[in-house]
């Protein structure tokens, strides 16, 4: 019972390191596959829908700020010049970079709460989750001890997190 709480929290925060640990562990004892996307699928909807309302709420109660406005016409402006089909887009592809938080700023990009649901979805589900799954079988197909399998998808998915980062953050402060 306590690793389905567990796995339920990682879903929900969706932190590729812990998350990849746990799914590789709930692998290897043989748990139910079906239940675990089913768990999959409700934490994303609900880490949706409950970042929409809080959008929502942070839009109506302080909306008339200087720094939400500022956000609100920025959204606005990126809204009108990707279009509708940049907004999906932006939505899979975008959305999985900044979840769980993406949610807050849908109701800011005039898009309905069904169709970010759906496109986020797809944009998990390509981006996040199954990455998470093909790092854990892959691990798995290379060592059969699990400490070592343990050891090698947080070292991995930690590698996969920070180099990107690194590289990024590097080439930014390069001088021409």
């Amino acid at each position: 019972m306590k690793l389905w709480l567990l796995l339920t929290l990682a879903f929900l925060v969706q932190e590729p390191i812990s998350t990849g640990a746990v799914l590789l562990e709930v692998y290897k004892l043989h748990y139910n596959l079906w239940i675990i996307h089913l768990l999959f699928a409700a934490t994303t909807l609900l880490d949706i829908v409950v970042g929409y309302w809080l959008g929502k709420f942070i839009d109506k109660k302080w909306g008339k700020q200087k720094m939400v406005a500022w956000v609100r016409v920025k959204f606005e402006k990126f809204s009108a010049f990707m279009g509708e089909s940049g907004k999906v887009v932006a939505l899979i592809v975008y959305a999985p970079i900044i979840f769980p938080f993406s949610g807050i700023f849908i109701p800011w990009l005039d898009i309905s709460l069904t169709e970010a649901l759906i496109f986020i979805f797809i944009g998990e589900v390509i981006f996040w989750y199954l990455p998470e799954w093909l790092l854990v079988l892959g691990i798995k197909t290379f060592a059969t001890d699990p400490f070592t399998l343990l050891y090698a998808i947080v070292i991995v998915t930690t590698l996969l997190v920070f180099i990107p980062k690194y590289f990024s953050r590097r080439r930014g402060t390069k001088k021409p």
